[in-house]
């Protein structure tokens, strides 16, 4: 009997998970359980929205309602995943600021960024980063300057000497943003964190426009939080620089993860998948092809 007992106990301990655990860690696995990434607030709330109870992966139209740059590249970055050969269950993580977002790669908080990053803003820690191929390349990044349909001296605004009778809002740690609205020497330039009370001042004529992306709705509106704002006809900016995908280098198996995204990136931009849905969410915009760029 004790012969038995001796066995049965033998085996337990040999089948026990801490046994294996020196194991397991010589052979981390590949990749994480589940990859975990960064975006604001207001995107996701919006992704949700988008997907409207749909797979990520099987979207094809990047058009609709909740549609935009920011939106559609939550998409995107699940997509290049799967395609690169890592289709590994995604966890967001809101945050509530673009800055707070850099900080949790920079940290190692989360394992990437739903969203892309301008360049400039990675250039002093690059070394904590690992950072796609172009999504938006340099020159591609037209905006809009959005206000209120109600603010008459706004919409009348269709050229550089007007403009600059006007206020904005933007945030200064959008660098290219900042950057562009602070050369058009504009009467005043209000830095708002949180885009939602950005476009809740522009609503409420506390400023009279902000820079966005042109949207893909009728008339180019754009909609937060049954807010409601139009791009000043005939006048846009362009935004100097490169916007990019990002994975914190300190996070277990970022190598690996980088691996996949970039070759699924580049199988959707050899497909025209990236051109086709920055094109149906409205931020290559054909309606303002024509419009006057105040800042050449």
């Amino acid at each position: 009997m004790k012969k038995y007992i001796t066995l049965i106990l033998a085996l337990l301990i040999f089948c026990h998970p801490g046994f294996a655990l020196g194991e397991s860690k010589k052979r981390a696995p590949f990749p994480e359980k589940e990859i975990i990434l960064g975006v604001s607030d207001d995107v996701l709330a919006d992704y949700h929205l988008f997907l409207a109870g749909r797979a990520p992966l099987s979207i094809t139209d990047y058009s609709g309602p909740h549609s935009r740059r920011d939106v559609v590249e939550v998409v995107l970055f699940q997509q290049a995943l799967a395609l690169g050969g890592l289709p590994t269950p995604i966890r967001f993580k809101a945050v509530p600021t673009y800055r707070r977002l850099g900080a949790e790669l920079r940290e190692g908080i989360i394992t990437g960024a739903a969203t892309s990053f301008w360049l400039n803003d990675l250039e002093e820690d690059l070394e904590l980063y690992r950072i796609s191929k172009a999504v938006i390349e340099n020159g591609q990044f037209e905006a809009g300057l959005y206000t209120n349909t109600d603010n008459a001296r706004a919409m009348d605004a269709n050229t550089l000497a007007k403009i600059q009778t006007l206020s904005a809002a933007s945030n200064k740690y959008w660098i290219p943003d900042w950057t562009t609205l602070r050369a058009l020497n504009l009467d005043t330039l209000t830095h708002i964190q949180k885009w939602t009370t950005m476009v809740r001042m522009v609503f409420n004529q506390r400023a009279d426009f902000l820079l966005a992306p042109f949207q893909q709705t009728d008339g180019m509106l754009l909609f937060v939080d049954n807010m409601t704002l139009t791009p000043i006809p005939g006048v846009k900016v362009g935004l100097h620089g490169s916007r990019h995908f990002v994975i914190s280098k300190p996070r277990p198996n970022s190598d690996q993860i980088f691996k996949a995204l970039q070759k699924g990136l580049a199988t959707m931009k050899s497909k025209g998948t990236l051109s086709k849905a920055y094109s149906q969410s409205g931020f290559f915009n054909h309606n303002a092809k024509d419009w006057l760029m105040l800042n050449k």
